[in-house]
């Protein structure tokens, strides 16, 4: 991380660990194959995530784990684990209650 520090400064927000960057984000992008990322707590995770949505661009998890952690699983070249679109992903547009506007 010290490299990315020295190139990207504080143009980024950096975390200690995978946990405390899932802790309020909205979803979680996987984007390498390095070892502490491929054997995290799935449950914790999907405790710790606003929505429970993880897209994996390395393919480290299967989608029969993550469909038990409760997680909206996105992978490459493989099926959508799909358990519980949130809410933003079912908006519709406004509604207009006639006589109203």
């Amino acid at each position: 991380m010290e490299r990315t520090k020295s190139i990207l400064g504080d143009s980024i927000s950096y975390a200690p660990d995978a946990y405390a960057a899932a802790k309020g984000a909205d979803a979680l992008l996987i984007l390498t194959e390095w070892k502490e990322f491929a054997c995290l707590d799935l449950p914790r995770l999907r405790e710790l995530l606003n929505y429970p949505i993880i897209l994996d661009g390395r393919n480290l998890y299967s989608p029969q784990d993550m469909a038990l952690a409760g997680l909206n699983y996105y992978s490459v070249g493989r099926a959508t684990v799909d358990i519980s679109p949130p809410q933003f992903l079912a908006f519709q547009g406004p509604q207009i209650t006639p006589g109203h506007g």
